[in-house]
């Protein structure tokens, strides 16, 4: 069942584009970054505003809770990368890719981070120390999309060049190649166990596989 919120009568509606939200751990609010690098918190019930706050300088375009809901990672345009504990104190900075970060997502044991950007790269990042461990290249073009496995040490990623990569996130081999779309790459997502993987794109299509492409 699908129902639809609305409250036009809240004191705060973003007033430029929203490129990133995410459900706070507990599921009783909803974090929106938009294109001024600002944060909004709103209630998860009746979706009345909260607050704001300038968590960037520059437009947020990614967004993630760590597994064990401790900390919001972020990023922006500029390539900045930044930790938030759930009170939503600020407690690192990383200059983590050269251009605009489109994707991160958190490691099974949240130890690790990866990151993907228009500087055609992904990062591999050690969570508590903010170290970057290793730059995976591969992708000709901007990475749009990324996400760790749930249970395994592979990374699916997605990109400008129409394809697909798998990624042992041990050695940055990359394991397979799928010519999955016509256009842009802008959503990857594994299934819950991991068995799968559904992608979709600018070619408006959405297209299902098994981790060894069994089915599409």
């Amino acid at each position: 069942l699908v129902d639809t919120v609305v409250n036009k009568n809240n004191a705060y509606s973003h007033r430029c584009p929203v490129f990133s939200i995410s459900w706070t751990p507990e599921g009783r609010g909803l974090v929106a970054g938009n294109s001024q690098g600002e944060f909004t918190l709103w209630d998860g019930y009746e979706f009345n505003f909260l607050t704001i706050w300038q968590g960037h300088d520059q437009a947020v375009q990614s967004m993630t809770w760590s597994h064990h809901g401790e900390f919001m990672v972020s990023a922006d345009k500029t390539g900045i990368i930044k930790y938030w504990m759930i009170n939503m104190n600020e407690v690192k900075k990383i200059q983590g890719h050269k251009d605009a970060i489109r994707a991160l997502s958190f490691s099974p044991s949240d130890l690790k981070l990866v990151s993907g950007g228009d500087d055609c790269v992904l990062k591999l990042w050690d969570f508590e120390t903010g170290r970057e461990e290793r730059a995976i290249t591969g992708h000709h073009w901007d990475v749009k999309c990324a996400e760790w496995h749930p249970t395994k040490p592979l990374i699916l990623s997605g990109g400008k060049d129409h394809k697909v990569k798998i990624w042992d996130a041990r050695t940055g081999t990359c394991l397979d190649t799928v010519h999955a779309h016509k256009n842009t790459v802008r959503a990857v997502k594994w299934t819950i166990n991991g068995n799968m993987f559904v992608t979709g794109g600018r070619d408006q299509k959405i297209k299902l596989y098994g981790l060894r492409r069994t089915a599409e």
